[in-house]
């Protein structure tokens, strides 16, 4: 792939990193900054930089594509049973103490159908 092959975007960020004209070493610099991972989705250095840029460059430069780009998600676990929530479960908060901090409870479906349901009366609160 030539440089005048790769997308707008991903030639900008190549102009954008590198410090020299000459385009072997700018292959060779953006390869070593990849494979470092100082070259990565997210960076701030490079504006517009995100996943798609990050294959386009990896696929330029002969490296490994990377086949998905993962994000780290918060684990939610039940405040009762401890299991982890891998579904919508319910949220309950509690008053307000002290006049502005709230507690928050993670409630999987087992244990709101089960316990929780059963000490509050749906059918009165219901509008």
């Amino acid at each position: 792939m030539n440089f005048n092959e790769l997308s707008a975007r991903a030639g900008s960020a190549v102009v954008n990193f590198c410090d020299t004209l000459d385009h072997d070493k700018r292959k060779i610099q953006i390869a070593k900054a990849i494979a470092s991972g100082e070259l990565k989705p997210g960076t701030r250095r490079i504006r517009n930089y995100g996943p798609k840029t990050h294959k386009e460059l990896c696929a330029w430069v002969g490296l490994p594509c990377p086949t998905k780009i993962r994000k780290t998600w918060i684990v939610l676990v039940c405040d009762i049973c401890q299991s982890q929530l891998n579904e919508p479960g319910a949220l309950v908060f509690s008053p307000p103490m002290d006049g502005r901090n709230v507690q928050k409870w993670h409630i999987c479906r087992v244990c709101w159908e089960t316990k929780v349901s059963r000490m509050i009366d749906l059918k009165a609160h219901a509008a």
